[in-house]
């Protein structure tokens, strides 16, 4: 969904009534201008009513954010957006590096200004990138989503949450894998 279509408390409500549990939440990105430069015609106050009102709810809010959609983010407001995400006590955020899929204005864009680094078909949004920006590289953006991801995880509040909703070997198993994954 998009946050801003969840600002409505009787339109969540109804979602709870009908037995939601989870949303997922395309954001991108907590920072008002990058939103705003990357037209996505979002509020990040909507942002933070949605989460309030889905938490009131009992609806969990997983949100998806991107890094790299515009050549003027910096890292300063990708750890912005991190830090909001920890204030706002969402769970589960999904961070990836903005991937310029061919056709797309996107791709056009950054192939255009020379900012594609990998024109392959190798597509993996998380932990690789294939775009690099004069003031942030590729190798920047790889570094501050893995950074996102163990600075959001492993807080001791979030490793606790997720351990108490471990119930059968197969999660633990998969609890594992992930963390492997972000500590690697």
């Amino acid at each position: 969904s998009r946050a801003d279509f969840l600002t409505d408390e009787e339109v969540v409500e109804a979602m709870a009534g009908a037995g939601c549990v989870s949303v997922d939440i395309g954001v991108e990105s907590l920072n008002q201008r990058v939103l705003d430069e990357i037209r996505k015609d979002l509020k990040v106050e909507d942002v933070e009513v949605a989460t309030r009102l889905l938490k009131k709810h009992g609806i969990e809010p997983k949100f998806n954010i991107m890094f790299g959609t515009t050549p003027n983010e910096t890292e300063a407001d990708m750890l912005e957006t991190v830090r909001k995400l920890k204030a706002m006590e969402v769970r589960n955020v999904m961070f990836t590096i903005a991937t310029p899929f061919k056709g797309s204005e996107f791709y056009r864009y950054v192939k255009e200004k020379g900012f594609l680094v990998d024109d392959s078909d190798a597509i993996n949004p998380m932990g690789k990138s294939m775009i690099s920006y004069p003031a942030m590289t590729k190798d920047d953006l790889e570094r501050l989503e893995k950074h996102a991801y163990r600075s959001f995880y492993l807080r001791p509040r979030q490793v606790v949450n997720r351990l108490k909703r471990v119930r059968t070997p197969g999660q633990l198993m998969e609890a594992a894998r992930i963390a492997v994954r972000i500590l690697s």
